[in-house]
This record gives structure tokens, sequence and C-alpha cells, in this order.
């Protein structure tokens, strides 16, 4: 399986950036709105997602909301009289695919509520081409989101960062749900990250762009994508970027199969040779 990035598959590129550290100055905000998840429905912890990056300089408190209450508790709470400056909506799993459907939907009507907002769409389940809704479409009979994450570009527009983590159920599902060894491996990234995000790196700026609030290596891709590789939590770890009819999609990779950890963990060398040759 390959993770999805806007919908294609990733390639290698060529073309290398300069290092970018320190390059995600945080914007003034007005609030932080957070919805949970099906797994996590008061939102437990997302606040801390990305070492804690949106919880800076707000100018009021953050608001989280139950995710029971679906695309509406996200635009009750965007509706609220605040200062002059712009919402952050924070959303994980299911709770981001039904950001995105609200997304759509102000997007659709040109609501000014859109105007500088920041949407972070974590581990989206409408991620496309890989989101567990948008694979799996007839679990819209429960409720689940099965539309792309996607907005048209309006001028001053929201920012919408959607991030997936390859093989992950919610963001990159398996391409055949009746394939059992895929969906094991899927569901074990999938608990492997479960609220793991705190010490993640987010490797854009607040516009969107590819960058760091670490040092961070890009390298342009062939394809128009760009390729980021940092350290997080003391792991090596990578991702692409690509920004595509503003939305930016971040591709988190996954280096070895997580169903295979265990195997690594207690194996020893031996264990480590086996893994490496399945």
């Amino acid at each position: 399986m390959t993770i999805a990035v806007a919908a294609s598959a990733v390639t290698a590129g060529s073309a290398a950036l300069p290092d970018l550290a320190v390059s995600t100055q945080p914007v003034s905000l007005s609030a932080l709105i957070i919805q949970g998840s099906s797994t996590n429905q008061g939102g437990d912890g997302i606040a801390e997602f990305y070492g804690g990056r949106f919880t800076e300089n707000l100018a009021e408190d953050i608001r989280t909301i139950n995710f029971l209450t679906g695309p509406y508790g996200i635009l009750r709470e965007l509706r609220v009289e605040r200062g002059g400056d712009p919402d952050v909506v924070l959303s994980s799993g299911w709770g981001a695919a039904n950001a995105s459907l609200l997304l759509a939907h102000l997007s659709a009507t040109g609501d000014p509520l859109l105007t500088d907002s920041t949407w972070v769409l974590d581990n989206n389940v409408a991620n496309p081409n890989g989101g567990f809704g948008t694979r799996y479409p007839l679990f819209a009979l429960i409720g689940v989101n099965p539309l792309p994450t996607g907005t048209p570009a309006l001028p001053d527009g929201p920012t919408v960062i959607s991030t997936a983590t390859e093989y992950d159920i919610n963001s990159n599902a398996p391409k055949y749900i009746l394939n059992p060894v895929a969906d094991l491996n899927s569901l074990a990234t999938y608990l492997s990250g479960r609220l793991g995000q705190g010490s993640l790196t987010l490797p854009v700026r607040d516009d969107g762009s590819p960058g760091c609030d670490a040092p961070c290596a890009t390298t342009l891709n062939d394809d128009g994508s760009t390729a980021v590789a940092f350290t997080a939590d003391g792991r090596s770890m990578r991702a692409t970027v690509r920004k595509v009819n503003g939305v930016t999609y971040v591709g988190y990779h996954t280096d070895e199969l997580p169903l295979l950890a265990p195997l690594r963990g207690v194996g020893g060398d031996t264990g480590k040779k086996l893994a490496d040759a399945l």
C-alpha cells in the first residue's frame, strides 16, 4: 500500500531545498475549537497535538466540543462572537471528517466565517483516496462522511491542512477490506499512533506551505509535491506535502510494517532479521 496524498501516489524527487529551521511563527488566534473523534469523543489530548502548536497566542480559551455534536457543534462555536482574530478548528479521525463536511458547506455558500480561519484535519477519515469514509462509502449509512476533503481557493479564505498516516485505518485504509493481513496492519498502525500526535511535527507553515518549527530538510519532487525529513521524539520521520485546490495534504510515511513491530521489539537481532525478510 502507498500513502495517498491529494489522491495520488508519492514519487521521489530530485531538487533539494535548503534546510528550514524555526519557520513556523505562531499567528494571533481568537479561539481554538476542538472536536473529538468517535473513539475519543471528549477530545482529550487533542489540544496538545503537534507539540501544542495551536494553543499558543490565543486571545480566548480553548473550546472543546463533543464528537456527537457533529458538524453543527463546530458551526455553533464558529458563530460565537469573538475578537477580530481568526479561529482554528482542530479535529481528528471521524471528527476531522465532520469538520471537512462543514468546511465543504461553508465553502460552497461563500460563508464569511471561513475568512482567514485555519482548519487542521488530523488523520482525516475524509482524506481523498484512502480515508475510511471515502474508501468505504457504504459507512455513510452510519454517518461517516464519504465526501473527500476539498475546498475551492477563495480570496481571504481558510488555510486547510489535512493529514494522513501510511497504513492507518482512519486516513489510509486498505483498498480491499476483506484482506485480513492488510486490515490487521492498518489497525496496528492506528493503535500504535493513537493520541501520540503530541510529539509529532506538522511540517507546514501557518499558511500551509512546507516548513517545520524544528530543523528539517525539504526536497521538491518531480510531481510538484515536497518531501520533508525531520526528527520527532527522537525518531527520523518522512512526510510528503502537496497543496491542491486550496488544501494542503500532509502524508506521513511509515518505514516499517506496524504489524511486525512486536517481532522487532522482543525478538532481538533474530526478530529484526525475520521482520526485514517478511
